[in-house]
């Protein structure tokens, strides 16, 4: 594949030289003056009296204080304090004067006197006395008031003058007597449900066992109300059903080896009590 030659330039072409004009001759230097003589230093004048600053001025409107008070700072006029502090006193006092006054009224009126409560009686007596006596001296022919002594229910009244009949009053209500208690060997026999025995021990007839005690102490134990359970207790226990408390605790007493009661929960079967013997029933 044929190629294209290589480009030629012309060569690069410079302007000519051309000298500056010739730099003037320098001309020598003279011959340097010697130096005169140095002037010696006049005495130095001394430092005159430093004038006062001039005074500050106070502001227009403050007044110009007595000594030692700052300026614009206003001493309290104590000739205004005491005034109000007289009327605060006396105001007080008079408050506690009219307290005072109002307890010493109230306690006034509403102590008790015993010299006036111990001599009224006494002047009630008098009077009484002076009247009575007054009465009895006016009219003679009247005889002095008796004083009438009450007499017991049942008692008949003194006939009067004029052949009325005594009046009888009437005699007491009668009393009955109380029943009289029971023996103390005979009791009314308590309530008895059936019972549910269920044995939790390896001991074989166990159950068996218990329901013959339970029905010699009078708890009805019927044939298929004895049986096996797996449900572990830990000691001999009743278990019920809500309002069945009582009888439980009657089967406690009974039955001494039955050592606890237990809300019946809804895995043990049975219609009224439930029993679960453990081996420690066996003894």
């Amino acid at each position: 594949m044929p190629t294209d030659p290589a480009p030629s330039y012309p060569p690069p072409t410079m302007p000519p030289f051309v000298p500056s004009s010739p730099a003037a001759p320098i001309a020598p230097a003279g011959p340097i003056a010697p130096a005169g003589p140095v002037p010696a230093p006049g005495p130095v004048p001394a430092p005159g009296p430093v004038p006062a600053p001039p005074p500050l001025a106070a502001p227009a409107d403050v007044a110009a204080g007595p000594a030692g008070v700052l300026p614009g700072h206003r001493s309290p006029d104590h000739s205004l304090l005491l005034p109000s502090l007289a009327r605060s006193v006396a105001g007080a006092l008079a408050a506690i004067a009219v307290i005072a006054a109002a307890i010493f009224g109230i306690n006034f009126l509403t102590r008790d006197d015993p010299k006036r409560a111990l001599s009224a009686p006494s002047n009630t007596a008098s009077a009484g006395q002076t009247s009575a006596a007054m009465s009895g001296s006016s009219s003679p022919g009247t005889a002095p008031a008796q004083s009438v002594e009450p007499k017991p229910a049942g008692t008949p009244t003194p006939p009067k003058s004029g052949g009325a009949k005594p009046a009888v009053t009437a005699p007491p209500a009668a009393t009955v007597p109380p029943a009289p208690a029971a023996p103390p060997g005979l009791r009314a026999a308590p309530l008895r449900i059936p019972l549910t025995v269920l044995n939790s021990s390896r001991i074989r007839g166990l159950a068996t066992t218990a329901a013959r005690d339970f029905r010699a102490a009078g708890w009805p134990v019927g044939p298929d109300g004895i049986g096996n359970t797996s449900y572990r207790a830990k000691i001999t226990t009743v278990y019920y059903l809500p309002g069945q408390e009582a009888l439980a605790r009657a089967l406690m007493r009974d039955q001494p080896r039955v050592r606890r009661m237990v809300l019946r929960p809804s895995v043990l079967p049975g219609r009224g009590l439930t029993v679960v013997v453990t081996r420690e029933y066996a003894g």
